[in-house]
């Protein structure tokens, strides 16, 4: 008579050809656990990789698009670039002169005799205005001095001021809200809508104050943010790498020099911005 089917309820154990009950080893059910732990931790360790990869993959993307200093550029690297983007501040490739030129002397430099003024310099109130923070470093160099393009760009202002003289502007798209501000030339050689080439020659120092810096003239830069009330952004912060490092050894030479040939010390030689006292927005 055919046996009735017996539901095996043992998950430890199998049933061999003739029948018979075998149990699986203890050390098969001990290993069991084991493995499938093996397996999950693996699996976990994979996912977390491709996460890490397609997240680092993501951050080099928007570095690249972005700038170390500029998050408006397109590409920090491109000027090409750089010029797309009206609203990116346009990196310097040019000082307005060269910086060897400004004058290590006896001669008495204004109230505060000094041949440059980093931005962020201190202006004492005056009966002509209030206390201030100096928003476009000042250059004191001889007359005649040619004054050069600071970016590549467009001419958008060549407004004439209190002072008799005269203010280039200039900026990489007619729309830019920032407008690169080369302030106190004479002889302006460009006018408004002109296209212009960083170092290009654009105007000559101006005679105005010369009276108080020994017949030297001057020139100031700026970068200036268009607003409610607008402000100014410290220049060197936004140095392209083709002038970076010259012009920052450039400018802690002249401290030095200036330093020791003055036996006191007038200018910060340990600025970590050589040129900005101050790396704030100044307002006006």
């Amino acid at each position: 008579m055919e046996q009735p089917a017996i539901e095996n309820t043992n998950l430890g154990a199998s049933v061999s050809k003739d029948g018979a009950m075998q149990t699986a080893s203890p050390q098969t059910n001990q290993l069991l656990p084991w493995i499938i732990g093996c397996i999950v931790v693996l699996i976990v360790v994979v996912i977390a990789v491709v996460a890490i990869i397609l997240s680092s993959g993501r951050d080099d993307k928007n570095s690249s698009n972005n700038g170390a200093l500029n998050p408006g550029y397109t590409n920090a690297a491109d000027p090409d670039l750089i010029t797309l983007d009206p609203n990116a501040i346009p990196l310097i490739k040019s000082m307005p002169a060269d910086l060897s030129l400004m004058p290590i002397t006896n001669e008495k430099f204004g109230e505060y005799d000094r041949p440059y003024f980093d931005y962020g310099f201190q202006v004492e109130a005056s009966s002509a205005a209030p206390a201030r923070k100096n928003p476009q470093p000042t250059f004191i160099l001889p007359m005649g001095t040619k004054v050069r393009a600071l970016i590549d760009g467009v001419v958008v202002g060549v407004p004439k001021l209190y002072s008799n003289d005269y203010s280039i502007h200039m900026a990489t798209d007619e729309n830019s809200q920032y407008i690169i501000e080369t302030e106190h030339v004479i002889n302006p050689l460009v006018k408004t809508g002109d296209k212009v080439k960083a170092g290009d020659i654009i105007a000559e120092v101006s005679d105005y104050d010369a009276h108080n810096y020994s017949g030297y003239g001057l020139v100031e830069i700026g970068i200036l943010k268009g607003g409610n009330p607008p402000s100014h952004i410290c220049p060197f912060l936004y140095l392209d790498s083709s002038i970076k490092d010259q012009t920052e050894t450039a400018l802690r030479e002249f401290y030095q020099k200036w330093n020791t040939f003055k036996g006191k010390q007038t200018y910060d030689t340990s600025l970590q911005t050589p040129g900005c006292l101050i790396i704030e927005e100044v307002e006006g």
